[in-house]
């Protein structure tokens, strides 16, 4: 039932849920990007514009990669691997640094919103039994 009202969230309201998982990514990687050797004090909110702009482009990756593909399923996901690019050109790091960090602050996101959604879950389930 709460994964139910999880899905029709994220339809109901797909720029909310995007902007909320860009916090919850934005996190992870602020740590690992925090201390990069093209922005030494990089700020928390210098990288979320950074990321927001990166939404952007990730869009656009989206558009273009549908109107050449047919498998609308593996877009989303190629997409969001490109992601890698503005964020190398931003750090300064090597392609593999930066690959491996994204690929744990990924890791990272989702045991985040694995933990919120198994606490919402409990909490169902505990408002349900009472």
């Amino acid at each position: 039932m709460c994964i139910v009202k999880f899905r029709e969230f994220k339809e109901d309201k797909p720029a909310f849920f995007w902007l909320s998982l860009l916090f919850v990514l934005s996190l992870p990687l602020y740590l690992f990007f925090r201390k990069s050797p093209d922005i030494p004090d990089l700020r928390y909110s210098e990288l979320l514009i950074a990321l927001i702009y990166t939404w952007g482009m990730q869009d656009i990756y989206e558009i273009v990669l549908t109107f050449f593909c047919v498998y609308d399923d593996t877009v989303s996901e190629v997409a969001m691997l490109l992601c890698i690019i503005p964020l190398k050109q931003l750090s300064g790091f090597k392609w593999w640094r930066t690959s491996l960090y994204v690929i744990l602050s990924y890791l990272a996101a989702l045991a985040i919103l694995l933990a919120v959604l198994l606490t919402a879950i409990e909490i169902q389930i505990y408002l349900d039994a009472t």
